[in-house]
């Protein structure tokens, strides 16, 4: 009896003791794996770039409501962040002139293969050993496009669309035989200002939009005036740019105009983009300020008569900047798993990354699925390139109310 008894407890300890090494195996093993933070990244494109990496990674998904700054100390055990680009996840990564920023150095060797226009787009500095390096390197862009319905488009005469006039032209033509000629987003803050930022760029040139761009991020960057107050900046700024020949003033006068003169319908203002999206899909709509994205979510019936072009400027030139999504990675922790990772995403696996995410890649050579893609990629590599969507120098919903509800009343103004 007492040796069965021994037998049982030898038995139990040598089961203890495999439970344990298994549970340390596996507990090194997890150690292993990468842990990248996702940060505003649609699941669609989550998915993609997750299914590129097998069972290497471990991910954390933040809270998109929350900003980046709030949720720093998550980040103390990732390798890798991913992210939708804007001023306050840039300021956080890349830091500024006071603090250093949580990203570490990528060398530009990561940048082989992607169009000068994009690189030109990044802030490339020199450290103390006179190396160039980045912090914030693209993977996938999103572009804020127009749709245009090849079956109106053709009832309404006209031959092409090359300026803002024609695109005006082809919207007035259509008054008479569609619901709605032509829809931009308007009704969120952060469209809203978008759209105000697109046509800015259109019919005042990308030299003035740039310096808007510049002036509005200088202010989430602490280069304050007097006040030291950012709102208080933020208004000043937003008085400056709807000034007399300003941009802003200009595109407000525009914008007003056509809403005024039903070319562009009223609807637009209570309409999120889904809503535009359904009048799109049931040939209710001529023209629609859309983006990569949203357009991928049309119908397969829909697409087939709908061609999607950049917005035109006032005059014709190849002298543009075009606003678009840019998704980025940044390396928080220098090891060589993490760079690997990079690479794969950047360069190696581009091809399916773009695929899958529906979304415009970086590289410059890489296969596409589809034109809408290799047109994005086509725009931004003959343009100056990428610029940030204007809602994006904005560092909350707070301040992009701010600076909506301010143009929303210039707007209300010029009808007077």
């Amino acid at each position: 009896m007492k040796s069965n008894k021994s037998l049982v407890k030898i038995i139990l300890g040598i089961t203890i003791l495999i439970l344990l090494a298994l549970i340390l195996f596996l507990g090194l093993k997890s150690s292993q794996k990468v842990k990248i933070a996702f940060y505003n990244v649609s699941e669609k494109s989550q998915n993609a770039i997750v299914s590129q990496l097998k069972k290497n990674v471990k991910t954390l998904q933040l809270d998109s409501s929350k900003s980046l700054s709030e949720q720093k100390a998550l980040l103390r055990n990732c390798s890798l962040i991913v992210f939708s680009d804007n001023i306050e996840a840039k300021m956080l990564l890349e830091g500024n002139q006071k603090e250093k920023g949580l990203a570490k150095e990528l060398d530009l060797s990561f940048l082989e293969g992607f169009p000068s226009s994009i690189q030109n787009s990044l802030l490339i500095r020199t450290n103390k050993k006179g190396k160039e390096y980045i912090k914030l390197l693209p993977i996938l862009y999103d572009f804020y496009e127009i749709d245009v319905n090849r079956d109106f488009y053709q009832q309404s005469g006209m031959e092409a669309i090359n300026t803002w006039e024609d695109l005006i032209e082809t919207a007035y033509r259509e008054k008479d035989f569609t619901k709605s000629a032509m829809l931009i987003p308007l009704s969120k803050d952060s469209d809203f200002l978008n759209s105000m930022g697109i046509i800015s760029e259109a019919l005042c040139g990308y030299q003035a939009y740039n310096q808007m761009l510049e002036d509005f991020s200088a202010i989430q960057y602490g280069q304050y005036g007097k006040t030291k107050d950012r709102k208080e900046e933020i208004q000043k700024a937003l008085e400056k740019y709807s000034a007399k020949d300003q941009c802003l003033k200009i595109t407000a006068k525009e914008l007003e105009g056509l809403l005024r003169s039903g070319i562009v319908s009223k609807d637009s203002l209570q309409l999120s983009t889904q809503d535009i999206l359904f009048l799109m899909d049931n040939d209710l709509c001529g023209i629609a300020f859309t983006s990569l994205s949203d357009h991928r979510k049309l119908s397969k019936d829909t697409s087939k008569h709908i061609t999607s072009i950049y917005c035109p400027s006032k005059d014709f030139t190849p002298e543009r900047s075009f606003a678009s999504q840019s998704i980025s990675i940044s390396l928080l922790k220098d090891n060589k798993k993490s760079k690997e990772i990079i690479k794969k995403l950047s360069a190696d696996n581009q091809n399916t990354l773009s695929t899958l995410s529906g979304l415009a890649p970086v590289q410059k050579n890489c296969a596409v699925a589809d034109h809408q893609a290799d047109d994005v990629r086509f725009w931004l590599a003959a343009s100056k390139g990428p610029v940030m969507p204007f809602a994006n120098v904005f560092s909350s919903d707070s301040e992009r109310k701010l600076a909506a509800d301010f143009l929303r009343d210039l707007i209300s103004l010029e009808a007077k």
